[in-house]
């Protein structure tokens, strides 16, 4: 599963609309917060085994495990205030997929990468 995901229904609450399915949430594994180890622009590699399924023309996903990126921001801290990103790293990637170049970004954990 990507980036190890649980999900659950909660009740429908009383002013949703009738005949409304139940709202579903994810939940994410990774504590949110970074130790500010990972700075933008520094060259990270993916540690461990992750399927990312937004990688455009890859409906099946993408195993990442062993790719190269850079860092583009840690999301964990937005105008002083610590907030709780459950993968607070976003690393962006250019990697030739098929027989094209594809660019996309992932979100992930500090336990997730390593400096390249």
């Amino acid at each position: 599963t990507m980036l190890s995901l649980r999900t659950s229904t909660r009740a429908p609450v009383a002013s949703a609309p009738r005949g409304r399915a139940p709202a579903m949430v994810v939940r994410c594994s990774g504590d949110g917060y970074s130790s500010g180890k990972y700075q933008p622009g520094m060259k990270v590699r993916v540690i461990k085994p992750i399927t990312i399924y937004s990688v455009p023309k890859n409906p099946d996903g993408v195993q990442i495990e062993g790719f190269e990126g850079l860092v583009f921001k840690d999301v964990s801290t937005h105008n002083g205030k610590q907030l709780s990103a459950g993968q607070p790293i976003v690393v962006k990637f250019e990697k030739e997929i098929g027989e094209k170049t594809v660019k996309f970004q992932a979100h992930l954990a500090e336990d997730e990468i390593e400096a390249a």
